[in-house]
């Protein structure tokens, strides 16, 4: 078990809603789960799920790195 800060809820989904805005338009898709998501009164870490807008093949190869790609769509 980890000994690391704890978060109270509302506190832990605010900060959720602030890395999706910073991020959100290099997503598809996204959805916060984890301890949020089960409304748990204290959160210990952030979990949020995406699907990016860039698309790799199966293989993991792009057009571009896969940081370039969310840099791109961030600017």
């Amino acid at each position: 078990m980890s000994t690391g800060r704890k978060l109270p809820l509302q506190t832990a989904a605010r900060l959720a809603e602030a890395v999706v805005a910073e991020i959100g338009r290099a997503l598809e898709r996204w959805t916060v789960a984890g301890s949020i998501r089960r409304k748990k009164p204290f959160v210990h870490d952030l979990e949020i799920v995406a699907i990016p807008r860039f698309a790799t093949d199966l293989f993991g190869g792009s057009s571009g790195s896969l940081l370039d790609a969310l840099l791109d769509s961030l600017c």
